[in-house]
């Protein structure tokens, strides 16, 4: 049986980052996150679980499959693959695929 619901918020940023409650954007290394802000909204901190390989490109639900970014990043990434939006921005990605 294939799950078809996405994983928590919480069990993808446990799963990526552990018990940490701060970490930059894995993607841009930029922006700051923080394990109790994920919305849609953008807000200093606001995180979003993100796709490694995107939906639209075959992606499943798997937890390994996700993980937390920036809402900006998550936002600029689209349909993209996460690896292949970091590409196109020359960003040094720290994804552990």
């Amino acid at each position: 049986c294939i799950n078809s619901r996405k994983p928590s918020h919480n069990k993808v940023w446990t799963n990526f980052f552990g018990s940490k409650d701060f970490q930059r954007c894995p993607v841009c290394q930029c922006n700051y996150i923080d394990k109790a802000i994920h919305t849609v909204e953008k807000n200093h901190g606001a995180w979003r679980r993100t796709r490694k390989i995107s939906k639209s490109n075959g992606g499943s639900n798997a937890i390994d499959n996700f993980i937390p970014v920036c809402w900006e990043c998550n936002y600029l990434a689209g349909n993209q693959n996460i690896e292949d939006f970091a590409e196109t921005k020359q960003y040094n990605i720290s994804i552990r695929i």
